[in-house]
């Protein structure tokens, strides 16, 4: 067992992580119209990243600083409709060229909290929602940094949490189970 949580408490190098629990989004920030914070909820000792476009759209950058071929995080919730507006995943090269640009939108809507996963292995991402293969997408160059991206000519709040940056794998565990606790 000491095992174990020791394994759940070590980030291998090369990973990176923000689980916002610090209260502070460490490096994050941001593009476009609107507002992204790091907020309690749902109790006032537990941190999410919630993000609030205002205008046509908004992004919230990583901002690893390094190179990667993993990135996962959690969509807790998000409001809208589902034709008028996109959730997406920008991965971009270290000079902050666009090299692949994803959808989750269809992936996640109405299936809040989800767990999405994009794996990178040559010229392809592949995309997983809660473990389960939903799409591939072309990616032409390594990814340096992310941005999750809200685009809608309405409102839309999106939360995040759990956001892992890794090398050509998972490196960590994922996904902590609800009834577990975890100590830093």
């Amino acid at each position: 067992l000491a095992l174990l949580v020791l394994c759940l408490l070590v980030v291998p190098a090369g990973a990176w992580q923000d689980d916002f629990q610090s209260g502070t989004g460490y490096g994050w920030t941001q593009s476009g119209s609107g507002t992204v914070s790091i907020a309690p909820s749902p109790y006032s000792d537990t941190y999410l990243m919630r993000m609030v476009k205002g205008g046509y759209s908004l992004s919230a950058y990583a901002n690893p600083n390094q190179n990667f071929n993993y990135v996962a995080f959690t969509v807790v919730s998000g409001s809208g409709d589902l034709g008028d507006y996109d959730w997406c995943i920008d991965l971009e090269s270290e000079s902050g060229t666009l090299i692949c640009s994803i959808d989750i939108l269809p992936f996640c809507y109405g299936e809040t909290p989800c767990r999405v996963e994009i794996i990178r292995d040559g010229a392809v991402a592949y995309i997983y929602v809660n473990g389960v293969q939903k799409a591939t997408a072309a990616c032409n160059g390594q990814p340096y940094n992310f941005a999750i991206r809200v685009v809608s000519s309405w409102a839309i709040t999106l939360v995040i949490d759990d956001v892992v940056i890794g090398g050509s794998e998972p490196n960590i565990l994922g996904i902590i189970p609800e009834d577990w606790y975890v100590l830093k």
